[in-house]
């Protein structure tokens, strides 16, 4: 899977900073749907990794280049 460019979990030094963001916007009210390397990233990924690195939430990283997030609008909703 690796040789073409899938990887079963996300990198920690790349979810990391996805959490932080997401819990960022979170407090204004705004959902979040992520893409990593031009592929959807389920809520449900996102919270497993948030189990799998919860001590490192804590430290501070900056956000990782091939990610990319947009506003969940109310129309995607339904």
């Amino acid at each position: 899977m690796a040789a073409w460019g899938f990887e079963k979990a996300l990198p920690k030094r790349k979810v990391i900073p996805m959490i932080r963001k997401q819990d960022q916007r979170e407090v204004h009210g705004k959902r979040t749907e992520w893409k990593f390397h031009g592929q959807p990233v389920s809520e449900e990924k996102l919270e497993r990794s948030r189990k799998r690195f919860e001590n490192e939430l804590m430290e501070s990283v900056q956000s990782p280049v091939p990610c990319t997030f947009s506003t969940i609008l109310d129309s995607k909703l339904k």
